[in-house]
């Protein structure tokens, strides 16, 4: 039977992950607020994985990110009631997929912008030193998206 020092981490950890679970809903409900859209965080946060894998299976999306399967379920169907999403083949299996609409596009781009406004508002709040490390990232990301030509002389 495990004593209490083992079983006190063990719970911190759990009550850790809810929290940072908690934190990350609440950051998607602002944006989706600040957005002015009618869209839960789940449904909110899948429109946006779809529109990267639109071949996401979300119940696998579900178990690897630790979240409770029918969440996402949900969240899907609020998807295609909204009618952001349809039905479509993925190319490289025999299982359907998501394709955004054209609405369904609309609504990923007022989300993105939304975050973007919320991410510009929080830049002044960041420590010099943390500011630095974003832009390295961002340079390191921009050099990888469109790599620099190399001169050869």
């Amino acid at each position: 039977m495990p004593t209490d020092t083992e079983i006190e981490p063990q719970a911190l950890r759990g009550l850790d992950a809810l929290a940072q679970r908690d934190v990350r809903r609440r950051h998607i409900e602002k944006i989706v607020a600040r957005a002015g859209l009618s869209l839960s965080a789940a449904a909110a946060w899948l429109l946006v994985r779809l529109e990267e894998d639109a071949c996401l299976e979300p119940d696998i999306l579900a178990r690897s990110r630790g979240i409770e399967p029918e969440i996402l379920r949900r969240a899907l169907l609020e998807l295609s009631n909204q009618e952001l999403i349809v039905e479509r083949p993925c190319d490289h299996r025999n299982e359907p997929g998501q394709q955004l609409t054209t609405k369904g596009c609309e609504i990923f781009n007022r989300l993105v912008a939304a975050r973007r406004e919320h991410l510009a508002e929080l830049w002044p709040e960041w420590s010099p030193e943390k500011r630095e490390e974003a832009a390295s990232v961002i340079r390191r990301l921009a050099q990888q998206i469109v790599p620099e030509t190399k001169l050869k002389g």
